[in-house]
């Protein structure tokens, strides 16, 4: 199935995964800083339920790729992806600064619809 939008609506998907996204970036940026209190099995718990999510994250922004045809969704993606490995690989600052990208590309696409809804006289 192939979903077909209008400039306007295709501008209105593109705000709404971009909000959406960034959302959850935050989210997973404050749950990250969390970590730093944390040792031992509560860090590991943890680290495992913030993989976990931003997986769905990555997931989500790969969605938005499809259905938006934005390729900012496919380098959300990427950080939050390199984020993740980060985590993994106990280096929760360059984990931090990967997520803080995926917010920037984000404020970028919701920026871009927001331009075309303007545009339209919609907004």
């Amino acid at each position: 199935m192939s979903l077909h939008f209008s400039p306007i609506g295709l501008a209105v998907v593109r705000f709404q995964y971009s909000e959406r996204l960034k959302s959850e970036l935050i989210i997973a940026s404050n749950l990250l800083n969390h970590l730093e209190g944390l040792s031992g099995e509560k860090l590991a718990g943890a680290e495992d339920i913030l993989l976990l999510f931003l997986n769905a994250i990555a997931n989500e922004a790969e969605m938005a790729e499809t259905v938006s045809k934005h390729t900012g969704f496919r380098n959300i993606k990427r950080f939050v992806e390199a984020a993740a490995k980060a985590i993994k690989d106990g280096n929760l600052n360059y984990a931090n600064r990967n997520i803080a990208e995926a917010v920037s590309v984000a404020t970028t696409c919701g920026q871009e619809a927001i331009e075309r809804l303007i545009k339209e006289g919609i907004f």
